[in-house]
C-alpha cells in the first residue's frame, strides 16, 4: 500500500477475540512515534573564545631568517648589478661608436660635396665666365707696363736710410 500508514510494519494491530472474531483495530503507539532524525546524535555548542589576553611567545629564530633573507637578497641584487653593468657599458659603448662611425662618414660625404663645389667654382671656365660677366677682362698689351728692378738696389719700401 502507498500510504503513509503501510510504511510502518506493526502500526496497526488486530484483536482477536475467543470466538475468532476481529475487533476494530487497535491503533499501537509506535504510530505516534516520531521517526529518527538524521545527525540526532550530534550535538553543537558555541562557545565565545577571547584571546585578548593571550600573549604570542617570543621566537628567537625568526628575526634571525628576516635578516638573513634580507641580506641574501642585497647579496644577490648586488651580484646581479655588478654582472649587468659591464654588459650595460658594453652595449652604451658599441652604440656610441656606431653613432660616432655614422657622424664621420655624414661629415667625409659633406666634405667630399664641398670640395666638389670649391673645384667647381674654382674651376679656370667658371673664372673666364665670372670675368667676362663683371668686366674683367684681359687690357691689352699695349697697355701693360712691367715694372723691374734695377740690379742692385733694393724696394723703396725696404730700403735703409743711409747715412
Amino acid at each position: 500500500m502507498a500510504t503513509s500508514t503501510g510504511w510502518y510494519q506493526g502500526e496497526v494491530e488486530e484483536r482477536r477475540t475467543d470466538s475468532g472474531r476481529t475487533s476494530p483495530p487497535r491503533y499501537s503507539r509506535e504510530l505516534y512515534r516520531i521517526r529518527p532524525l538524521p545527525n540526532e546524535a550530534v550535538c553543537l555548542w558555541r562557545k565565545s573564545i577571547d584571546n585578548s589576553g593571550v600573549v604570542r611567545a617570543a621566537d628567537r629564530k625568526t628575526p634571525m631568517a628576516c635578516l638573513r633573507s634580507i641580506f641574501l637578497g642585497l647579496a644577490v641584487a648586488t651580484g646581479l648589478l655588478s654582472v649587468a653593468t659591464p654588459i650595460v657599458y658594453g652595449s652604451l659603448a658599441s652604440m656610441e661608436i656606431h653613432r660616432l662611425t655614422w657622424e664621420r662618414e655624414q661629415l667625409l660625404r659633406n666634405a667630399q660635396l664641398l670640395e666638389a663645389d670649391e673645384a667647381r667654382l674654382l674651376s679656370p671656365e667658371r673664372m673666364q665666365h665670372l670675368a667676362t660677366v663683371q668686366g674683367y677682362v684681359d687690357p691689352p698689351s699695349q697697355s701693360v707696363y712691367e715694372l723691374s728692378r734695377k740690379d742692385n738696389e733694393s724696394l723703396a719700401l725696404n730700403s735703409r736710410p743711409k747715412r
